[in-house]
C-alpha cells in the first residue's frame, strides 16, 4: 500500500496508553501480552508467521497481500466487483466476520486495490502486525476499565478520517461469525448501531463485502459452551486457512442520502447486513467451479491479482490495425474480425476478463496462463 498522505496522527490519552504501541514496536511485530499468546493454541506460530517484517523488494505495495502470500492464501476477488469501489470521496466498506483473522487481512488487501486512503476499524491486536498498523484504527473489544474511553477516542478518530475524505473498512459485529440458534447458521450476530452512527456524523457512502465460509467445527462447539473459549482459538483458526483459496463478493455502492431514509440506526444495521448477506446468492448463482464455491477447501498455488480492464481506445487501436481482408462483415453499428491471438492480444485478454468467460471458467487472474486463454478464445 503506497505511503498514506491523509493519516491522522492523534496522541493517545495518558489513560489508556497501555493499549497503544510505538510505531517502532509495532514494526517490529511486537505483539502486546506476548506471554498470553505463547500459550494459546497455534499462538507461537502466529506470533512467528506476523512478526515478520515486510521484506524491502515489497516497498510500494500492499502490506495485506504480503501476509496473505505468507499465509499461502489465495483470495479471489473479480474486476468488476474492485470497480464497485467508489475511487474517492468519503467511504465505509462494510463485511461479515467469518474467520475472525484472516477476513481482516483480505478487507485490507481487497480496499488497497481501489484505494490508498483507507484504515481499517479493527482488533488492536491486528494493529500490532508488522507494516499494517498504521492502518489500523484499533479498537478495544475484549473489554475492561480504559475499553469504553479508548473505543470512544477511536470513533472520533473514525469520523474524522471519513469527513477528510477518507475509506474506512469496518466489521459492524465486532466479533467474528458464531452459531446464532435464531437462524440455526454460523453468521454474525447483531450488527452494532455505532456504524450507522459513524455514517450519519459522515454523511459517507457505504459499500458491503460477504466473505463465504466460517471456522471450524471445533470453533463452533467451543464458541457454544462460551464465547470466550472460541476467542482463544483465534489463532489456530487461522493458521488453518494455510494454502486455501477464498472469496469474496463485493456489492453496490449505496449513498447516505438513501440509507438515511430507511429510520432508526438499527433499522439501517439491519438493511446492511441484509443485504450483505445477500450477495452469497451470487455465489450460487455464478456458475463458479465447485472447489471456488467450497471456500477453501483446495491447495492454493500463489497469491494473485486480479486482470485491470484494458482501455478502449488502446482495443480500438488493435482492431484497426488488423488488415481490411480480416473485416468479414459491416453493419450500421458493429463490425465482425477474425484475428489470431498474436494479432490480438489485447482483445484475447479482455475477453478472458469479461464476466461471460469468469462464468465458465472462474476468476481470471495475471498468473492464469495466458496461452491457455488464447487457445480456448481463439
Amino acid at each position: 500500500m503506497p505511503p498514506n498522505n491523509q493519516s491522522l496522527s492523534l496522541a493517545p490519552e495518558s489513560g489508556v496508553k497501555a493499549h497503544h504501541q510505538s510505531t517502532a514496536t509495532r514494526a517490529a511485530g511486537q505483539f502486546p501480552d506476548h506471554r498470553f499468546f505463547n500459550w494459546l493454541p497455534g499462538g507461537k506460530a502466529f506470533k512467528a508467521a506476523y512478526a515478520t517484517a515486510v521484506p524491502s523488494s515489497w516497498e510500494g505495495r500492499c502490506p495485506f497481500d504480503h501476509y496473505l502470500r505468507q499465509l499461502k492464501v489465495d483470495m479471489h476477488v473479480s474486476a468488476i466487483d474492485l470497480h464497485r469501489i467508489p475511487r474517492q470521496g468519503p467511504l465505509i466498506v462494510v463485511a461479515n466476520h467469518p474467520y475472525g483473522g484472516l477476513d481482516g487481512l483480505m478487507l485490507g488487501a481487497i480496499i488497497a486495490r481501489a484505494r490508498t486512503d483507507f484504515k481499517l476499524l479493527a482488533n488492536r491486536y491486528l494493529s500490532a502486525i508488522a507494516a499494517v498498523g498504521d492502518a489500523i484504527i484499533p479498537v478495544d473489544v475484549l473489554g475492561g476499565r480504559t475499553a469504553m474511553r479508548f473505543n470512544m477516542r477511536s470513533l472520533r478518530q473514525a469520523v474524522d478520517w471519513l469527513r477528510s475524505g477518507g475509506c474506512l473498512g469496518v466489521f459492524p459485529a465486532g466479533e467474528v461469525s458464531r452459531f446464532r440458534p435464531v437462524e440455526l447458521s454460523v453468521v454474525d450476530q447483531t450488527w452494532g448501531s455505532h456504524v450507522a452512527a459513524l455514517l450519519r456524523r459522515s454523511k459517507a457512502s457505504v459499500v458491503p463485502v460477504y466473505f463465504p465460509g466460517r471456522n471450524s467445527t471445533l470453533f463452533t462447539m467451543a464458541s457454544m459452551l462460551h464465547p470466550f473459549l472460541g476467542t482463544l482459538l483465534l489463532p489456530r483458526e487461522l493458521l488453518r486457512c494455510r494454502g486455501r483459496a477464498f472469496r469474496a463478493i463485493v456489492g453496490q455502492a449505496r449513498p447516505w442520502s438513501r440509507l438515511a431514509t430507511m429510520g432508526s440506526d438499527a433499522d439501517v444495521m439491519r438493511h446492511l447486513r441484509h443485504q450483505t448477506y445477500f450477495l452469497s446468492q451470487r455465489l450460487r448463482s455464478s456458475g463458479l467451479p465447485s472447489e471456488i464455491l467450497a471456500c477453501g477447501k483446495h491447495r492454493a498455488s500463489t497469491s494473485r491479482e486480479i486482470m485491470h480492464p484494458i482501455p478502449k481506445r488502446r482495443l480500438q487501436e488493435e482492431i484497426q490495425s488488423l488488415p481490411p481482408v480480416q473485416k468479414l462483415t459491416q453493419q450500421e453499428c458493429f463490425g465482425v474480425y477474425y484475428a489470431k491471438a498474436v494479432q490480438a492480444p489485447l482483445i484475447v485478454r479482455e475477453i478472458g476478463r469479461l464476466p461471460q468467460y469468469c462464468k465458465l471458467f472462474g476468476p481470471v487472474s495475471i498468473s492464469r496462463d495466458y496461452q491457455k486463454i488464447s487457445r480456448e478464445l481463439i
